[in-house]
């Protein structure tokens, strides 16, 4: 991965219209980098977007190939940054790959690029309602905490420049993240995967496929960084073979090493945190996202009484079940 972007030719491929490869662009431009975007949208479709980037210094450079992608864009980049939507199987990526261009999405960058220790959370059902809630525990601890990834509001280069080295982001993956990360192999130093489910199916040729991309998260872990597992899931309770982490689990039906509910209380490791009565999130599967980010708040060093403070206060993620 290039450290220093000062010069360096990127190719953005895959603009579109919900903010990730627009946060790519503002921090490439900030940091001097020769800039092409290509995308099969139209000037039209992609207003909303270019709108905001001519307002950015630096912006008149920037090339733009649109409604189509060119072959002749990709012969002569020091990096391609590849955004969601565009398939791995692309031809323009596999011309790329013969020329020997790295390619990247923005988890990849942000992997590289922050110093600090990162949490990242992944699963089928869950992972928004997880992240969310964690970044609230950590806030009541650590002010800088930033909540950024597969979150629109908030995009991982957004984030960036915002962190500390001790701001422990929590980071929500997608499997499209990961597989990128896999082939750097990068996982989080805290990896959190909330369950697996038959899903996204018309991405994956198989069940099989898609659960890997899960394992990504975990798999290129060392023995020094924590896997927090779903006890209560049938897949990712058998997930511990595929990482050398630590391994916590949560569960809502079993005493685990981690956090489980017993006689409406949320222990961690036979120690009691909390109880459930004042918590206003709805569902035993928010009872379960609850117990997941517990188990990584404790793992960090958070209170029980900040932990409390901050559960006892959420309601929930905007356009959720409420």
């Amino acid at each position: 991965m290039i450290n220093n972007f000062k010069g360096k030719k990127v190719l953005v491929m895959g603009l579109g219209l919900q903010g990730g490869a627009l946060s790519v662009v503002k921090w490439l431009l900030k940091n001097k980098a020769i800039i092409t975007i290509t995308d099969i949208k139209t000037r039209q479709q992609l207003k909303p977007t270019l709108d905001k980037i001519k307002k950015l210094p630096g912006a008149k450079n920037i090339k733009y190939t649109l409604n189509k992608h060119d072959l002749a864009d990709f012969d002569d980049q020091d990096l391609v940054v590849q955004n969601p939507g565009v398939p791995k199987e692309s031809k323009y990526l596999a011309k790329a790959r013969r020329l020997g261009i790295p390619i990247v999405n923005e988890a990849v960058m942000f992997f590289g690029l922050y110093k600090g220790k990162i949490i990242g959370v992944t699963g089928t059902r869950g992972k928004s309602t997880t992240t969310t809630l964690l970044h609230k525990i950590l806030k009541t601890r650590i002010k800088h905490n930033q909540l950024a990834g597969n979150i629109a509001i908030n995009p991982m280069l957004s984030a960036l420049d915002k962190l500390k080295i001790n701001s422990w982001p929590v980071v929500e993956l997608s499997s499209w993240h990961l597989e990128n990360l896999a082939e750097y192999k990068k996982s989080p130093h805290i990896a959190v995967i909330t369950n697996v489910m038959m899903d996204h199916l018309n991405r994956y040729k198989d069940f099989n496929e898609y659960k890997q991309a899960k394992i990504f998260n975990i798999q290129n872990q060392k023995s020094s960084d924590y896997a927090v597992l779903n006890a209560d899931n049938k897949y990712t309770k058998n997930f511990a073979k595929y990482t050398k982490a630590q391994v916590y689990y949560f569960s809502l039906t079993k005493k685990v090493k981690g956090c489980y509910l017993k006689n409406n209380f949320i222990y961690f490791n036979n120690n009691k945190i909390l109880n459930t009565d004042k918590i206003k999130l709805l569902g035993q599967h928010n009872l379960s996202n609850i117990l997941a980010a517990v188990t990584v708040a404790k793992i960090i060093g958070v209170s029980n009484t900040n932990i409390a403070k901050a559960i006892n206060n959420f309601k929930g993620v905007d356009y959720r079940l409420q």
